[in-house]
């Protein structure tokens, strides 16, 4: 099923706060529809809220989420970066992490500032091949952007487990459980 850039404004509240005040979060999903991104949306914001505010629960209104016009398709892996202001970009790569002397994952990660970031959220699923030298991005990025991966095919599994990335990096089945473990890294 064909991916999209959706974009998704998403208000959540903070519970037991008395001024009651509205927090409103746009989202760049990547979604096959615009119901799928509205729950990817709240996932997100789920994260980014408690994130923004440590040891407060909220509450995230969907029913007042619009999303916006479907935009390029995206069919490679992909990346939230989970920032400290209302809105969560995402970075989308080519399916093959191995173009003529350029380092995609590298150029990207190398033009985030951590002091801005709570971290990335990176999905592999659709992620066929990646070289050494995005490898190395990886690698030398996951600390410093406290990066965690998810949805990562068992062959390339086998590649990061072969170099050893597996010991330094954080690896997780979902993009729910990458964010968790974001979250409790955090605190």
């Amino acid at each position: 099923m064909p991916l999209y850039e959706i974009p998704v404004v998403i208000p959540y509240r903070l519970d037991r706060d008395p001024s009651a005040a509205l927090y409103g979060l746009q989202v760049n999903t990547i979604a096959s529809k615009a119901v799928a991104a509205i729950a990817v949306a709240q996932m997100l914001a789920q994260a980014l809220a408690r994130l923004h505010h440590p040891g407060r629960t909220s509450t995230v209104l969907i029913e007042r989420a619009k999303a916006g016009a479907t935009g390029r398709m995206i069919d490679g892996p992909y990346a939230y970066v989970m920032g400290h202001g209302n809105h969560i970009h995402h970075l989308a790569f080519p399916r093959r992490i191995d173009h003529h002397g350029r380092n995609p994952l590298g150029e990207a990660f190398d033009g985030l500032d951590p002091a801005k970031l709570h971290g990335l959220v990176l999905d592999c699923a659709n992620m066929q091949y990646i070289n050494s030298t995005g490898l190395a991005a990886l690698a030398a990025h996951s600390d410093r952007l406290r990066i965690h991966l998810f949805r990562i095919g068992e062959p390339l599994r086998k590649v990061f487990d072969l170099v050893g990335l597996t010991h330094l990096m954080q690896f997780h089945d979902s993009m729910q459980l990458a964010l968790e473990a974001l979250v409790a890294r955090s605190r």
